[in-house]
């Protein structure tokens, strides 16, 4: 239980702090013509299904967009705020107090571009063919872990390899590119598609175009739904690996500033 307050704390201060900020709507303002531009490009081909896996695929464009930053510069910023000594004098593990108020920043920036794309289907007089709606919110949700836990392990790694703001202007597109939001991997270059298959996104995203497509759970969907917890895994583990390097750092040298 105690796991659990600390994650809800942490949670409701991450929350209220979100709320009280203007970053979820800056963000939202600088991708709105691009969403706009995409899809009225996919809208003006004949083929509907590319229509349709754009659409759900940007509604995850704009939340890596709007997430992987501040996501995986939480920990840094714990640190330059001056946060980060409470939370290492805390019983909590640290990766578990940082998840708390990711999954806060995850939330609110899911609930606003939801509603962007809801106003962006609305203006363009477009709408999404759902085979079965049951299936694809069960594929949407196993999207939304694999992209929270991917953009997850940079909090970590980005205090490790000593990373800079600028460093997600190369991060982003990379995640536009190999996640599988805007295309099936399967189209990519056959050199770098296994780069892509690493990433659990891109299992998740052909599950929703099966639900979306036929309607009904086979053997592939599910086998989708199982390599994309099976590497969500897997990030996770790296991602608790990195957190314990971080923390040791700090107790036995005393500063991030050594790293």
């Amino acid at each position: 239980m105690g796991i659990l307050y600390a994650l809800a704390g942490s949670f409701r201060q991450q929350w209220k702090v979100s709320l009280s900020s203007q970053q979820h709507l800056d963000w939202l303002l600088g991708i709105l013509p691009q969403i706009f531009i995409v899809l009225w490009m996919a809208g003006q081909g004949d083929d509907r299904t590319v229509f349709d896996y754009v659409a759900v695929g940007s509604l995850f464009w704009v939340l890596w967009t709007m997430t992987v930053f501040r996501i995986g510069s939480s920990l840094t910023h714990e640190f330059y705020e001056g946060t980060l000594e409470a939370g290492l004098t805390s019983r909590t593990p640290l990766m578990l107090i940082i998840l708390g108020k990711s999954a806060a920043v995850m939330v609110l920036s899911l609930i606003a571009s939801t509603l962007v794309m809801v106003v962006v289907l609305g203006v363009l007089q477009h709408w999404i063919e759902i085979a079965s709606i049951p299936l694809l919110i069960v594929s949407v949700c196993f999207v939304t872990l694999a992209l929270f836990v991917t953009g997850f392990i940079f909090a970590p790694a980005m205090v490790l390899l000593r990373g800079r703001g600028g460093f997600y202007q190369a991060l982003i597109p990379f995640g536009i590119v190999f996640t599988g939001m805007l295309y099936p991997v399967r189209l990519l270059p056959d050199p770098v598609e296994p780069i892509a298959r690493f990433i659990p996104t891109s299992w998740a995203m052909e599950s929703v175009m099966r639900s979306m497509q036929t309607g009904s759970l086979s053997m592939r969907m599910a086998g989708d739904w199982a390599v994309t917890l099976a590497l969500t895994l897997l990030f996770l583990a790296l991602t608790y690996l990195m957190f314990r390097v971080v923390e040791k750092r700090i107790r036995v040298e005393g500063s991030l500033g050594t790293f």
